[in-house]
């Protein structure tokens, strides 16, 4: 039986680090990492104030890490967009292949900083938990989050580097 801290947060540091990485295989390694490290965690620390905050500042280095190593992932096979609910309705999935490319490659071109808080916002984030997990001032979230929605729209519409 897995933890429940596990089974309630994989599938978001999942899709989080992903959405960074653009590989399934170092998604998988690197999610795996994280619970390493938050285990780790825990038994040098007797309380957690907030376990998914946690759990994603956690994935925010290990992310952040990988970057500086990397500099960013520079070739994307199709095969990692895939999700895993896909609708089974070819046209449809070629669509949101399609989608998920232009997102992702778009989201690629913002600062670390803004891609980090638009991932956790898309997770579902509130502000105080994305300013604890990005070690940020919670009224400094919103004027982030609005700037990097700014930038990624103006990406995706036009096409522009920044």
């Amino acid at each position: 039986m897995f933890n429940p801290v596990y089974e309630s947060h994989y599938p978001g540091i999942y899709r989080y680090i992903f959405h960074i990485v653009g590989n399934q295989e170092e998604a998988s390694q690197m999610t795996q990492q994280v619970f390493m490290n938050f285990y780790g965690y825990l038994c040098s620390h007797s309380s957690i104030n907030n376990t998914k905050a946690l759990v994603f500042r956690i994935a925010n280095n290990i992310c952040c890490d990988y970057l500086r190593k990397n500099k960013r992932a520079k070739n994307v096979s199709r095969e990692d967009l895939i999700l895993r609910n896909s609708s089974g309705q070819p046209e449809e999935e070629l669509l949101k292949k399609e989608r998920d490319e232009i997102f992702r490659k778009a989201l690629q071109q913002l600062s670390p900083r803004d891609q980090q808080c638009l991932l956790l916002y898309q997770e579902g984030f509130s502000y105080s938990e994305i300013a604890a997990c990005m070690r940020m001032k919670e009224n400094s979230v919103g004027n982030v989050l609005s700037r990097a929605t700014e930038k990624l729209a103006r990406i995706i519409k036009n096409g522009d580097k920044r």
